[in-house]
């Protein structure tokens, strides 16, 4: 009953069913035919705007270079890099890293990028103004030895050596993971991103911000010249003329955005004393520095009184409790 009643209601509304429908397919191909008039006209006039765009700001720019000349897209580079003497900077506070668990090539990057962190001086930045830049933390640690391991798998002819972007980026994820596991709650504001809006490396041609920390690294007059060449050649390159031009400040560069592409031009460093990187002669020295440094404690140490005569060993006493100084605690003679 149901299906006869179904098919009695479909052959009542057979007539004119296809017309109907042959209406609305062409009132849909109208209704596009009208889109695409209305999508061409918004084409047309915004090709129209952008050429009246160009045109008006290839003259400006001409007019612009015929006031001011052709240098107003060139920078001359500072005589020397930016940043506070070893003096004025402190080691940060950091404990041993834990690398139980991780593979070997990561347990490496860890293990070098702590050290660097660790054998560092930082001054940390005040009103507001950018510290360190990124880019300049990880040119150091690959001036001094420092490597980092994108992959497991050694660079091979199939597989280049990994670009300056994909290094930089692992670089700074492993030092804020060890700065927020292993660093001080005072150390780790250091390391929080700086917000000025300053262009840290706008002296040597950068025309974007490069993101920095809250602290500069502080660097010795040598580790400064190398610094300073290390981030020049970023920019450009350098021969024996252009690095005397640039320590005298003379050498002009045309300013460019940067291309995080390629490998890092930075040479590495190594030590005279043999195969090591300078950062594994430097962690070296700092522990023998740190070993050394404790005092040694004379086992007796004659005090006489200048009355009745008669003498007291205070070797094992000292002017302040709890110090490891040798000074007699007077009071107790």
């Amino acid at each position: 009953m149901a299906d006869t009643n179904a098919s009695k209601g479909v052959e009542d509304f057979m007539p004119g069913l296809l017309q109907l429908a042959t209406y609305y397919a062409r009132k849909q191909k109208a209704y596009v035919k009208l889109i695409c008039r209305i999508h061409a006209m918004f084409m047309r006039a915004l090709k129209a705007e952008k050429l009246k765009m160009d045109q008006k700001q290839l003259a400006s720019q001409a007019i612009a270079q015929c006031l001011r000349g052709s240098d107003i897209d060139h920078v001359t580079l500072p005589a020397s890099f930016p940043c506070p003497p070893t003096k004025q900077g402190n080691r940060i506070h950091i404990a041993p890293v834990v690398v139980d668990g991780l593979s070997e090539v990561m347990a490496k990057n860890y293990q070098v990028i702590w050290q660097y962190l660790r054998l560092s001086l930082w001054k940390p930045a005040t009103g507001g103004a950018n510290g360190s830049s990124w880019i300049e933390l990880f040119s150091r640690f690959s001036m001094i030895g420092g490597s980092i391991a994108v992959r497991n798998s050694p660079s091979t002819l199939l597989q280049p050596t990994p670009s300056l972007k994909s290094q930089l980026a692992l670089f700074k994820t492993l030092c804020l993971r060890i700065a927020n596991i292993y660093m001080d709650p005072g150390d780790q504001f250091l390391f929080k991103p700086a917000r000025s809006g300053t262009k840290r490396l706008g002296p040597y041609g950068f025309t974007q911000h490069v993101p920095c920390i809250s602290a500069e690294m502080c660097l010795p007059m040598g580790a400064q010249r190398e610094m300073h060449e290390g981030i020049a050649k970023l920019m450009t390159g350098l021969n024996r003329k252009k690095v005397r031009d640039l320590h005298l400040g003379q050498l002009r560069i045309k300013k460019a955005r940067f291309r995080f592409k390629g490998s890092p031009p930075w040479k590495t460093i190594h030590s005279k004393a043999g195969s090591k990187g300078t950062l594994a002669c430097a962690a070296e020295a700092a522990d023998n520095a740190k070993a050394s440094m404790a005092r040694e404690v004379p086992e007796s140490f004659l005090v006489s009184c200048h009355i009745c005569g008669s003498s007291k060993n205070v070797a094992k006493l000292n002017m302040i409790r709890k110090s490891p100084l040798g000074s007699p605690l007077l009071q107790q003679v």
